[in-house]
């Protein structure tokens, strides 16, 4: 069982039972602090997956079978208590392969990326995909890119739906220009075949296209937050594509409205329904690297920007929205360097729509905060 503590904090909200804007103080109780059973020094615990009653976490440093070779846990929820079920490790673990870096989970499947393995050379990248039976994940299928290279880190990024994957590759190539690429798969079981290489149809050198994924259904969400655009250098960018059949194409280009460079636009990406949300944690509009999160939202085909977010409390090197969650109406962002609680100890805000306006309705502070 992992080390399970409870605790409470007070955040500052608003809310109203008449939808008036009402400040009020609200306690969150039995907040949960989960670590594994093995927690070591820099094993990168931390790096998410969320479906229901299963929480993915990986854990790229971890150095049970050599430096870096990275593992993924799995925790279930019972009432309030999460305890630990498996710990998962690649079956040809090596240095530096970082497992676990990318971990997302879809019902019983499971997705862990390893975008250090040496397929071909250094930080080829790899990613297992795991099926649950009885209430254990096994190793289904470990899935490579077709056109594996070197320094692709395929697999940094990962998103499953049902039965299909993106893995997004921020150092993949276009030819022979290092633009970044994203990687569809589909299938189940032990059956998965490359449905699409996607590229960004004005990658250049750089651009780090795939550094995000996020796949709904027939849609593909990928980010770029090294893409210089209007807005100038490293700006960031979104990119659209959309599956009719097999055949996937790409739709539109996102991009902050008032966006400018090295903003990294495209950092974090969430995707529910008719909303995407998007990170951008080096904008500066409180500050150098306060960050900010932006909205947009479909309407049949056209995608527009519905808001841009900003804590109230957001200052210089917050690095608000290093991090995103979306569902439904609610949406959570993380803010990595906040210095609330203690010098970059981090902190979440969570924001809700009414209409098409958004409000920030609580501010989460870790119980352990250092």
């Amino acid at each position: 069982m992992s080390p399970l503590r409870t605790a409470s904090l007070c955040a500052f909200a608003l809310v109203g039972s008449s939808g008036a804007a009402l400040a009020q103080t609200l306690c969150v109780e039995a907040r949960a602090v989960v670590t594994p059973a093995d927690h070591a020094p820099s094993q990168r615990f931390g790096t998410v997956g969320l479906d229901r009653d299963t929480l993915v976490v990986g854990a790229g440093g971890d150095d049970q079978l050599g430096p870096d070779t990275g593992a993924a846990y799995v925790f279930a929820r019972s009432g309030t208590d999460w305890t630990q079920q498996q710990k998962l490790v690649a079956g040809d673990a090596s240095s530096f392969h970082r497992f676990g870096e990318a971990v997302d989970v879809d019902g019983d499947r499971l997705a862990v990326g390893s975008p250090g393995h040496r397929v071909v050379g250094p930080n080829t990248g790899a990613v297992y995909v795991f099926e649950r039976s009885s209430g254990r994940f096994a190793l289904d299928a470990r899935l490579f890119a077709s056109d594996a290279r070197v320094q692709a880190r395929f697999a940094h990024s990962v998103s499953l739906d049902g039965g299909s994957l993106a893995c997004g590759s921020p150092g993949g190539l276009t030819g022979t220009v290092r633009t970044g690429a994203a990687y569809v798969f589909v299938g189940g079981g032990t059956s998965w075949a490359e449905q699409a290489k996607l590229t960004a149809p004005d990658g250049a050198s750089g651009d780090a296209f795939g550094v995000t994924v996020a796949l709904q259904g027939d849609t593909l969400l990928v980010g770029a937050d090294d893409d210089d655009n209007g807005n100038g250098s490293s700006a960031g960018a979104v990119y659209v594509f959309r599956r009719s059949g097999t055949q996937w194409s790409f739709h539109v280009k996102l991009t902050a409205s008032d966006g400018q460079p090295f903003d990294r636009f495209g950092r974090s990406l969430a995707f529910d329904g008719d909303t995407a949300a998007v990170g951008s944690p080096e904008a500066d509009f409180a500050g150098g690297f306060s960050g900010a999160a932006y909205v947009f939202v479909r309407a049949g085909t056209a995608w527009s920007e519905q808001a841009r977010l900003l804590a109230a409390d957001t200052g210089p090197t917050d690095l608000f929205g290093g991090s995103v969650a979306l569902r439904g109406d609610s949406l959570a962002v993380g803010a990595w360097l906040d210095d609330t609680a203690a010098n970059n100890a981090g902190a979440a805000y969570l924001f809700a729509r009414q209409g098409t306006a958004w409000s920030e309705r609580a501010r989460f502070l870790a119980s352990t905060a250092d």
